[in-house]
């Protein structure tokens, strides 16, 4: 009714305007910069995520399920990390906190950008959330100026080729049928890597003594929660070498 009455030219030089309007905010230079910035990252994130779609899937896990994960939890690693460990019916406190500690590190990435992020609101929020190693990576490289909006896209932009990666692999994955029996030893085998990379990056090897240690305790007290005994006890431990650590200091001092 509206484009009836008002003259088609008058109609048509009106979106223009409203588009080159919206310009104005940046959000189409937004894009177009946050495209250009992501393509490394969609290199990996489309495999990777379709992977992670396909092994979900084909695991058993719902369609939506897998695609929500994407959308909501959106950490990587930790999606991989959940496919066994709901297969095998581990309780979700375990899961929910074993994900935590995986992503923990994300939380020394937020502070290193607190500068970058001085704003309130859901544009910070979701800037806190989509925060990736890769996103990361890209935001520390982005001039200091940069402002929220590009973050905010690039974030956006990356968290994109994830879930079209994850829709790709599920769509797969509902189309191919085959036996994953094995699937179960994917969560040792990527702790085990996980491990390996603390190691070489070690300051001291206390944390691998400490797994040692406190898994078979915690699977000889209570087997069902094990893990969540394990990864609590070895938390402890980390807090009190910490405080340890900054007594040494201030008597060095």
């Amino acid at each position: 009714m509206f484009f009836r009455i008002i003259p088609p030219r008058f109609s048509k030089l009106a979106f223009r305007n409203i588009v080159k309007s919206k310009n104005l905010f940046g959000i189409r230079d937004n894009l177009r910069q946050a495209f250009v910035d992501s393509v490394p990252v969609m290199a990996g994130y489309v495999p990777i995520g379709a992977t992670f779609g396909f092994l979900a899937v084909q695991s058993g896990l719902p369609a939506w399920f897998v695609l929500a994960s994407s959308v909501l939890v959106y950490a990587g690693a930790s999606q991989f990390a959940m496919i066994p460990m709901i297969v095998a019916g581990l309780p979700v406190l375990s899961i929910a906190f074993a994900t935590f500690v995986i992503n923990l590190r994300h939380v020394f990435y937020t502070i290193a950008l607190l500068d970058r992020l001085q704003v309130t609101g859901f544009t910070r929020w979701y800037c806190a959330f989509s925060l990736t190693d890769e996103t990361f990576s890209l935001v520390a490289a982005l001039p200091k100026d940069a402002s929220i909006g590009r973050i905010a896209t690039l974030s956006a932009m990356n968290q994109f080729w994830w879930v079209l990666g994850t829709v790709l692999g599920v769509m797969a994955g509902s189309a191919v049928q085959f036996s994953l029996s094995g699937l179960d030893f994917v969560l040792c085998a990527l702790f085990a890597m996980l491990a390996t990379e603390q190691w070489r990056a070690r300051q001291t090897s206390l944390p691998l003594w400490c797994a040692l240690i406190f898994y078979p305790i915690a699977r000889l007290t209570v087997a069902s929660e094990a893990l969540l005994i394990a990864i609590a006890l070895c938390s402890v431990a980390a807090v009190l070498w910490g405080q340890y650590r900054k007594k040494e200091d201030r008597y060095e001092r």
